[in-house]
């Protein structure tokens, strides 16, 4: 800080003299009339006179206060802010020696101002007194209008403690004050949805509908309620909304296939596919009807490959159904165009053995280039991973978060999601 303020005393030095510098060199005169005198001065004088009587103002009046401040003492104020910044910097370097003593300095010049007992509470915490730490809190925030110190350790309790009341309680209070606090609305529709209480969870829609996830996060909160009640119309609104989580295209897609409405389930389930190619959204088009032959699900999934011609996954699987129907040939001019696709270890790994039973039919690329892969669904918060995607993450409680990746490095100690072993 000292440093800071020397910068910028050297700066004003540096300026002032820049200035009176190209007065002097640009000329010109100031006349001022004085007891019906004229008396005529070069500007530079009058700038450098100007300039003089600054610095002299602020010199005398920081050595009165220094004066001032000798004989009568620092001002009580100044003083309660310098303890109640070392209270501070105690909780910070978890001091609680020198966050008491600071406290109950700070609180003699100062009163119960909210920082005072916002600072209170954290040495509370600190202590493992949990107890005491909420009562502080509780009564800061009975204490404060413009700001949610309180409330915000209170909701940071309550969800440690899995207290939804309490911390819906909380983030309601703090909603008052900063209606804007976007990612506290998104833990209590989190904490609605856990609870099942759908009628709360909507009640945060508005406050979130102008935000980047708030889109988003109504599907999964329409989808959730429609799970639960089995209602139709959340789940096409739920759909509708976000197509892209193809969780909610699976859920509406099963509502039609139970009620025989094959054409628009498939309409359904290629609309996701655009958005996440996996093999959930594939195997339910082509298993899409009802008493399906070999000869059915192989044109269905002839069918999907027109619609996604550029998908290497729906080549694969279109070769892995005529594998399975004696169609090798066939088989094989799917698996080289998914490999041509993506150099996937497991697509070359089928391209050889096709390759072997056809023995000299066919021409397989030489030395095929293929990479190791996993796919898998992982948060984009805490980096959680998962076999499925899911709307809320166990790990960091965070809603909407889960996209779907492809990796490339190796881990023993993860589940194996590889296609090498699930295809």
């Amino acid at each position: 800080m000292l440093i800071f303020q020397m910068l910028i005393s050297i700066i004003k030095i540096i300026a002032s003299i820049t200035f009176i510098a190209i007065a002097a060199y640009y000329g010109g005169s100031v006349v001022f009339i004085i007891g019906g005198k004229n008396i005529e001065l070069h500007i530079a004088v009058v700038i450098l006179a100007l300039l003089l009587l600054m610095y002299f103002y602020g010199a005398t009046k920081s050595i009165i206060r220094k004066i001032c401040i000798f004989f009568a003492g620092k001002p009580a104020s100044e003083k309660g802010l310098d303890y109640l910044q070392k209270a501070f910097s105690g909780i910070l370097l978890k001091d609680r020696r020198l966050t008491e003593k600071s406290i109950e300095k700070a609180r003699k010049y100062l009163g119960d101002i909210p920082l005072i007992l916002w600072i209170e509470g954290q040495l509370m915490l600190a202590k493992n007194n949990q107890h005491r730490a909420k009562a502080i809190f509780y009564e800061l925030s009975s204490k404060e209008k413009e700001t949610a110190l309180g409330a915000y350790s209170i909701c940071n309790i309550a969800i440690k403690e899995h207290s939804s009341s309490d911390a819906i309680n909380a983030i309601d209070s703090i909603l008052k004050i900063n209606p804007r606090a976007h990612e506290l609305v998104f833990q209590a529709i989190v904490i609605s949805l856990r609870n099942g209480n759908f009628s709360m969870a909507e009640k945060y829609i508005p406050s979130i509908e102008d935000t980047k996830k708030g889109r988003l996060v109504r599907a999964i909160i329409y989808a959730e309620k429609g799970k639960a009640t089995n209602s139709p119309n959340l789940l096409k609104r739920a759909f509708k909304l976000a197509p892209e989580l193809s969780e909610n295209a699976l859920l509406y897609a099963d509502y039609l296939i139970r009620n025989k409405e094959y054409r628009s389930a498939r309409r359904v389930l290629i609309e996701a596919f655009e958005h996440v190619q996996i093999r959930e959204l594939h195997s339910k088009y082509i298993l899409c009807g009802k008493n399906l032959s070999d000869s059915d699900i192989l044109k269905l999934a002839e069918d999907f490959i027109e619609d996604v011609p550029n998908s290497w996954l729906a080549h694969y699987e279109f070769a892995k159904i005529a594998l399975r129907n004696d169609l090798i040939k066939l088989a094989f001019k799917h698996f080289l165009i998914a490999y041509e696709k993506e150099q996937y270890d497991f697509i070359a790994t089928k391209l050889e053995e096709v390759a072997q039973k056809l023995g000299t039919e066919v021409a397989i690329p030489k030395n095929l280039v293929s990479k190791p892969v996993r796919f898998l669904w992982k948060c984009k918060h805490c980096g959680n991973e998962s076999s499925e995607w899911i709307p809320i993450c166990d790990h960091c409680d965070w809603i909407g978060e889960y996209v779907y990746e492809e990796t490339y490095e190796l881990d023993d100690q993860l589940p194996s999601l590889s296609y090498n072993k699930n295809y």
